[in-house]
This record gives structure tokens, sequence and C-alpha cells, in this order.
């Protein structure tokens, strides 16, 4: 039954293709705009920095988008230094190219220096971008959370911690009089987060980078946390159709800086926002009735303890890697509305 129904959707994908402004491609889905008055109000989160999943994850929730599953709210990058130079750059270029430019961008306050990426100074340099307010990423969520529904908002990160573990340690400001954590607890539905080793721990760099952070917020996280671990994106190869796309998509240019074209790439970023968007149970087994805690040794990191129930879970592999494969493969080839 998974397999069927996973081929109708791959299948109503292809078949709403749109090739409007890139050459022929043996995959072209470009999801048509669907009927939809309630899509999922999502922020997302990214290092933006070291590994290129991350700009496979925004053309997948662009994707999302284009078919009126999700509205995003807003974006924040979590890495400090060379990546809070150039990547908010880097994914307002992203979002220009599919015609969301509005999208407001945050950068971290304090946290990992992560010194160069290989993609984000090249992606800010060759395609247009144009910010003209970068704000404090814990003060936009709050700004952004004030604004929404109780319990509407869907949370995906997808680098480090940072950004949530100081949202969480915010207080009254003029958005909200709720302190950071009541104001979680009231407008956020789910936090998807690509992060951590399960069962058994390891390490996993979205969390052990800065551990104290990352403990921190997972203890006091007020609303469910539903985990994507570094073992469901590991076996998950996609990319390779990138190659076939025109030199004038953002996101066929970073995976050629980063890996060169036609090389598959882990997808670990890409499985969180299919998870937040898409019923997840239909690609993965979800283990709950547990909590996630959170070791400060680097090479311990998460571990999945049976109790007691904090509203945690994580995924397990169910459906064949290739096929969740194919699937990513035909969102991030979508183009622009």
């Amino acid at each position: 039954m998974i397999k069927i129904v996973q081929f109708i959707f791959i299948f109503l994908v292809l078949i709403s293709c749109k090739n409007s402004h890139e050459k022929s491609v043996s995959i072209q889905p470009n999801m048509s705009k669907q009927v939809n008055n309630n899509p999922i109000k999502v922020i997302f989160d990214t290092d933006i920095s070291g590994d290129w999943d991350d700009i496979g994850a925004l053309a997948v929730l662009h994707a999302y988008a284009n078919a009126n599953k999700v509205e995003i709210l807003a974006m924040g990058v979590s890495a400090v230094g060379h990546t809070a130079e150039w990547g908010p750059s880097c994914v307002d270029a992203i979002n220009t190219y599919y015609n969301r430019p509005n999208i407001p961008i945050g950068i971290c306050a304090a946290g990992f220096n992560y010194k160069e990426s290989p993609y984000n100074r090249e992606i800010s340099e060759e395609f247009p971008n144009e910010i003209d307010k970068i704000y404090n990423a814990a003060n936009l969520y709050r700004k952004v959370l004030s604004q929404q529904p109780d319990t509407s908002v869907v949370l995906i990160t997808v680098g480090y911690i940072d950004n949530i573990s100081e949202l969480l340690n915010t207080y009254t400001d003029e958005y909200s009089e709720l302190s950071g954590i009541d104001l979680v607890k009231k407008k956020v539905k789910i936090w998807i987060c690509m992060g951590g080793v399960f069962p058994h721990g390891g390490y996993e760099c979205n969390v052990v980078t800065t551990p104290i952070n990352t403990k921190f917020a997972f203890d006091n996280w007020p609303r469910p946390i539903l985990f994507s671990g570094m073992k469901i994106g590991s076996s998950i190869l996609t990319g390779s159709v990138l190659a076939e796309l025109s030199e004038t998509n953002p996101i066929r240019r970073a995976y050629e800086i980063s890996g060169g074209l036609g090389h598959i790439h882990h997808s670990f970023d890409q499985t969180a926002v299919i998870a937040a968007v898409e019923n997840p149970e239909l690609y993965w087994e979800i283990i709950s009735d547990g909590q996630c805690s959170m070791s400060t040794n680097p090479s311990i990191g998460t571990q999945w303890n049976s109790s007691p129930n904090r509203g945690h879970s994580y995924l397990k592999e169910k459906m064949d890697p290739k096929e969740v494969a194919k699937v990513i493969d035909s969102l991030m080839v979508c183009l622009p509305q």
C-alpha cells in the first residue's frame, strides 16, 4: 500500500510539471498550485554552511510552497562568522529565484563560527538577492509567532540549535508579553528537528556542535518534537538529476560547486521538510512514547529513553530509501511559479 501511495504522489507531481523557465529535462516536476485554505505555516532554520543538503531542503520547501501546501513565515541562519556574512544573502538568493524575495531572514546572536562554506558566498554573488533588513533570529521568531493563530506554526530546523535556544531564553518585548517558552507553547504545533542519532546516540554535528544550547532547547521545549536523525538521511542519495537543469538554477549551481554535477549526496535535511509537510508515516515508522535526552559529551549526543513521555518521537526507516530519494529528487527540480 505504501508503494502505491508513493507512486501516485510522484505521478501527480510529474504530470503537473511546467517548463516555463528552463531547458528540457528528463524530470521536471513543478507541482501546480492546489486549492488549500490551510497551508502549513513554517519557520525554517538552517546552518546553510558546510553541507549542501540545506540547499536541497530549501528547494523542497519551495516546491511545497508552489503547491500551496506551506506558507513560509520566516527563515533563520544558525551559524555565525563566514556563514552569518554570506548565509542570509544565499538564502535570499534561493528565495528570490522562487519568487519569494520578501521572506524575512534572521541570524544567530552567538553560535558556532563555521569558518567557510563551499557555496554560500558564490550563490550570493552569482544570483540576484537584496535584503533590506537582517533580523536577530530569536526576535524575528517572536514577532512572527505573536502574529499567528495558536498551535499553528511548524518549526523546521536543519542545522545548529542556537537560534531555538535563544528564542526560549527571551522575555517580554514589543511583540508579546509572554516569555519565549510560553510563546512557543501557545503558538507552535510541533518542531521537526534534523539532528541526533537514534536510538543509541553518537556524534551528529547539528546537536553536538554547541551541546549546552542544544540540551537547554531539548529540555525546555514545551511542545512536541519529531527528530529525523542522521541514520534516516544517510542512505537517501539524491541530486544527480540537478545536472540536467539550467545553469540559471541556484540549486543546481550549489550542488555543482559543492560536489560536482551528477554527484549523489545524502539527504538529511530534505527528510525533515517532508516529515513536516507530508504524513511522515507514509515514509517512515514513528517511534514515540519516550524522550530524547541530550548529553553535553559530543561522543554521546542524543539518547532515547523509554520514559518519561515528553511528546518526543523519532523517525525509523520503513520505505526503501531509493523510493524516498525519487520523491526528493522530483521536488528539488521544481521550477519557480
